[in-house]
């Protein structure tokens, strides 16, 4: 019996086994990790008819794993009581966003505060796919505004990567997408698959090996 056990330590030595991760951050290293320079998202009456203007940023998943979305953080800045703004994680469709795949409403009170939205569909991030984080203000609470402060200064050159905006252009009804410095947001996962370490290859196959001839000797002679 002692040498079945072994066999099954040394084997689970080799397995994966999910944790929770980070997926992707750009919070600087500073605190509180974000500046007051910001995305503005408004939902507000104008000349021209209703202003929805919203943000996205796209962030890419690291090669070689796999990932279960648990939610997200981001830094908010609202004057008022109360209004909510609707978060879409959504898939890259060449280079812009693309399919919603899961929207998570985030309540925000007055003032300047670090926001957690957390997920109820879990959909699954898969490594070095690229994806979005989208920011609207909810349609019921129009005459909103509410800035999503960014990881650094506007104009800074720091923490790139792709932004996406609509609602900017009037008479454009499309995501503008560009590579600016990024409003400060991490994504969370819990880690679903990865590579086993190359040291534990060869203990994976031994400890197959050394269970099966432990088994096959007890079935062959139970008494011994």
């Amino acid at each position: 019996m002692g040498q079945f056990v072994s066999a099954t330590v040394v084997f689970l030595a080799g397995v994966s086994i999910s944790t929770a991760s980070t997926v992707f951050s750009n919070f600087s290293a500073a605190p509180p990790g974000y500046v007051t320079d910001s995305y503005e998202m408004k939902l507000q009456s104008g000349f021209f008819g209703t202003q929805d203007i919203q943000w996205a940023m796209g962030f890419t998943v690291p090669s070689g794993s796999d990932f279960q979305f648990t939610g997200f953080i981001v830094p908010l800045t609202f004057s008022g009581t109360a209004t909510t703004v609707d978060f879409t994680l959504a898939s890259d469709a060449d280079g812009t966003p693309g399919s919603a795949l899961e929207t998570i409403a985030v309540d925000l009170s007055n003032g300047t505060a670090l926001y957690t939205g957390s997920s109820t569909l879990d959909p699954t991030l898969m490594g070095g796919t690229s994806y979005w984080l989208e920011g609207a203000i909810s349609p019921i609470d129009l005459g909103t505004v509410v800035d999503w402060n960014a990881a650094a200064g506007l104009f800074s050159g720091l923490a790139l990567g792709p932004t996406a905006d609509i609602g900017t252009n009037p008479f454009s009804t499309n995501w503008l997408v560009s590579t600016a410095t990024q409003a400060a947001f991490e994504i969370d996962g819990t880690l679903l698959s990865s590579v086993p370490e190359p040291r534990y290859g060869w203990l994976l196959v031994f400890g197959c090996l050394l269970a099966a001839a432990t088994l096959r000797s007890r079935v062959i002679s139970p008494y011994r």
